[in-house]
């Protein structure tokens, strides 16, 4: 009776015996030979994806906390300041000129434009709501007042003014011969900021509840800001000191006059026929 190889299937002789076996295993041998370096580099090439993802992971976490201890720093040093300015008016106000923060000065006024937007908003709402509902009332065209014009234009205008007052004080100074930096007029500039900081909170409640006693309290404030940097600045001698009220009288002159300009071209600009129904402009005098 004819045997086959249970394996290749190879019709064996009586007693023979197949060596199928013996030939598969180098084959076999040489195939995981084959098949191992590669196995090796796909393991390898995963491991080294684990380890870029895990070190650029550790990379942001340590960058993010960089920024975040940054500006935690940043938010530390302004609140600080503040405060100082607002319990020393004098002694605080006068260090803040001395270290001459640009940074701090910028947030400081940006902070107050921020709540003066908020308080010409609420201003117009209250002036000139009522007023606007029966224009609409009566008209074929839905009249309403551009709040987020108002927000904005106020906001850039207030920081610019910022700015000017910053220079100006500069000139002031140069015409005593008193010796200062710009960068240090920025943080007097900001003493003014950090009153009307105060004062822009107590205007806006205020002014929810009567239009009138908000501006009235606003308008306290910024010559408030005033009198604190005429009390911090610091001055070489005793006669340049005399002579410092008089400049101070100018330069908020000055300032003034450049508020109403700025202020009644940006609000022309801007709010166009809205300020000419409503007199929308007059919020000019809000700083």
């Amino acid at each position: 009776m004819a045997r086959f190889c249970t394996r290749c299937g190879r019709p064996l002789e009586e007693g023979e015996v197949c060596n199928c076996g013996q030939e598969a295993a180098p084959q076999q041998q040489q195939a995981q030979q084959q098949v191992a370096p590669q196995f090796q580099q796909q393991q390898s090439g995963q491991q080294f994806q684990q380890q870029a993802q895990q070190q650029g992971y550790a990379q942001n976490s340590q960058q993010f906390q960089q920024t975040q201890q940054a500006v935690t720093g940043f938010l530390g040093k302004m609140f600080g300041s503040f405060l100082n300015i607002i319990k020393h008016p004098v002694t605080g106000g006068r260090d803040v000129i001395l270290a001459g923060g640009v940074a701090v000065g910028i947030a400081l006024m940006v902070l107050q434009g921020i709540l003066t937007a908020i308080f010409a908003a609420i201003g117009a709402n209250k002036a000139f709501g009522d007023m606007v509902g029966v224009v609409s009332y009566f008209s074929s065209d839905d009249v309403k007042i551009p709040y987020v014009k108002i927000i904005f234009l106020t906001l850039i205008l207030s920081v610019i003014l910022s700015f000017v007052l910053a220079l100006l004080l500069f000139l002031g100074n140069l015409i005593m011969k008193n010796t200062v930096s710009f960068t240090q007029m920025i943080g007097a500039a900001s003493l003014r900021s950090s009153v009307v900081i105060i004062t822009n909170i107590l205007a806006i409640i205020v002014c929810l509840i009567n239009p009138v006693g908000g501006m009235l309290v606003f308008a306290i404030g910024n010559i408030w800001g005033f009198f604190v940097i005429l009390q911090a600045m610091p001055i070489a001698n005793e006669t340049m000191r005399n002579k410092l009220p008089l400049v101070m009288i100018l330069v908020y002159f000055v300032f003034m006059l450049a508020n109403y300009f700025c202020v009644k071209q940006g609000y022309t600009g801007l709010l166009g026929d809205m300020g000419s129904l409503s007199g929308l402009g007059s919020l000019g005098n809000l700083w």
